[in-house]
C-alpha cells in the first residue's frame, strides 16, 4: 500500500510539473514556487498566487495569440476563392 501512495504521490507531482510547466512556468519559477510551497508558511501564500497569476496571464496571452491565428487561418479559408487565389496567381 505504501508503494500505491508513493506512485500516487509522485503522479501527482509530475502531473502537477507538466501542467505548470505547459502553462509557461520556466523551470526556475516553478523551483521558487515549489520551495515556497514545501516552507508552509502562510505569509508566502500572497507571492505563490502572484506567481500563479503571472502564470494565467502568460497563459491567456498564449491563448490569445492561437485564437487570432485560428481566426485568420478561417478567414483565408472563407475568403479563398476572392483572397487567395488572385493572390496565388500572382506568384
Amino acid at each position: 500500500m505504501v508503494f500505491v501512495n508513493l506512485m500516487n504521490e509522485t503522479s501527482i507531482k509530475l502531473i502537477f510539473a507538466k501542467t505548470m510547466r505547459e502553462a509557461g512556468l520556466s523551470i526556475e519559477t516553478l523551483k521558487d514556487y515549489v520551495t515556497l510551497v514545501f516552507e508552509d508558511d502562510p505569509t508566502t501564500i500572497p507571492v505563490r498566487k502572484d506567481i500563479l497569476g503571472e502564470a494565467i496571464n502568460t497563459l491567456n496571452e498564449k491563448v490569445k495569440e492561437v485564437v487570432d491565428a485560428r481566426d485568420y487561418l478561417q478567414w483565408k479559408i472563407d475568403n479563398y476563392d476572392s483572397h487567395m487565389l488572385p493572390s496565388e496567381k500572382k506568384l
